[in-house]
């Protein structure tokens, strides 16, 4: 992706009756957020839709977690990277 940019994920989310709560986490070197969605066991949805904007140039790594009762249920990571406008990238040394 070309800074600054928008992302948009699908989080697909097994059906398990002791799924209680799913953390996205998006981090990066100038840019980190989480959000947290209520699952409601086996009845919860399978999607889940994420989208930030504005994402600054740099490495990034979404981690999505989902926990039960007993914590750490499933855990998936993915790697992206975001690249400065094509000026910027020929002034880099």
């Amino acid at each position: 992706a070309v800074a600054p940019a928008s992302l948009q994920t699908l989080v697909r989310v097994s059906p398990h009756p002791d799924n209680r709560l799913l953390r996205v986490l998006i981090d990066g070197e100038q840019f980190a957020r989480s959000s947290d969605t209520q699952l409601d066991g086996a009845d919860a949805a399978k999607h889940h839709f994420f989208r930030w904007k504005s994402l600054p140039p740099g490495t990034y790594s979404i981690v999505a977690t989902v926990y039960g009762p007993l914590g750490v249920r499933e855990q998936s990571q993915s790697n992206f990277e975001v690249i400065g406008d094509t000026e910027d990238a020929l002034r880099r040394p």
